[in-house]
């Protein structure tokens, strides 16, 4: 395999995959990556895709109201969580049985909130690559996802179908023409996906931050740009898989598109995305009973 010419091989930064700290555990980071490629072939031996997110403890009040957002959908048997910490594993596989719920590392560092570019949120990001390519090797069909998002209606059908003749689909980015957004990837595990996402895979930087042109997202991009191992993008419209911008359009506007999803991103930390959820009405755990506003959820999806 060759870069295009194109693609002037100076302008990236090829980095060693984050190495494992002396107190993570290898034998039980390889047993959980078993148990999390036995259950993904599962859901996929029915004809399934896998919905694959990285959570942690910080994390899961958005996996409480994505879940309850989603909740009759039909799509929990196919959810599939990487939890960095065994309490949000626990939590989530006692009050969500449904879904799978998978430990890879289990550090007190990597449980709290994580800033973007930071080295704990490097490290996230390297782990959940790592296993997104663990699962395309083993031919897993995937949709990588984030669960600080609102899914006004299951958008799996419709991935489906735009899929054909591309590796993946993805949503596009507000005031950024080309790029794709990192928080909704649907992958098929063809030959040119699994080329591709290995190289994506061993761009894990050693640096304690990561300057923009290097981070995650961007790097992706730059080898979508440069169509690496000839990959195939099919990037849906911000109609369809809006972003947060879409939070800042009027009422009128809003009525007049019906997007299938609104990532909440465009703000930062988890505190402003919680406000902003509720502030909309789309926020759907009740944490004070531990229940989900069903009433909500039933106003609110199509």
């Amino acid at each position: 395999m060759v870069l295009k010419n194109n693609f002037h091989l100076r302008q990236i930064i090829f980095f060693s995959t984050t190495p494992l700290k002396h107190n993570e555990n290898v034998p039980q980071t390889q047993n959980s990556t078993l148990k999390i490629i036995n259950f993904a072939k599962q859901i996929n031996a029915r004809g399934l895709p896998v919905l694959l997110a990285l959570v942690n403890k910080a994390y899961l009040p958005f996996v409480y109201s994505w879940l309850c957002n989603t909740m009759y959908m039909g799509i929990h048997r196919q959810v599939l969580f990487i939890t960095t910490d065994s309490y949000s594993e626990k939590k989530i596989t006692k009050d969500w049985p449904d879904v799978g719920a998978f430990t890879v590392l289990d550090l007190d560092e990597l449980s709290g909130a994580q800033e973007y570019s930071k080295v704990g949120y490097v490290r996230l990001v390297v782990r959940r690559t790592e296993i997104t390519l663990t699962l395309l090797k083993e031919r897993i069909k995937l949709l990588l996802f984030e669960v600080d998002c609102l899914w006004f209606a299951n958008p799996l059908s419709l991935c489906e179908k735009e899929a054909k003749g591309y590796d993946i689909v993805a949503a596009s980015v507000s005031n950024r023409p080309g790029m794709v957004g990192f928080g909704f990837l649907y992958m098929l595990p063809t030959n040119t996906m699994i080329a591709f996402w290995e190289l994506h895979t061993h761009s894990g930087c050693r640096s304690r931050t990561l300057a923009g042109s290097e981070a995650d997202q961007p790097y992706l991009n730059r080898l979508i740009k440069a169509k690496y191992a000839g990959i195939k993008v099919n990037m849906l419209p911000l109609n369809l898989l809006a972003d947060g911008w879409w939070y800042n359009l009027s009422d009128k506007e809003k009525k007049n598109i019906k997007p299938l999803i609104v990532n909440n991103n465009w703000v930062v930390g988890n505190k402003g995305k919680i406000q902003r959820a509720k502030r909309f009405g789309h926020w759907f755990w009740i944490e004070e009973s531990g229940k989900c506003d069903t009433k909500l959820v039933n106003k609110t999806v199509y």
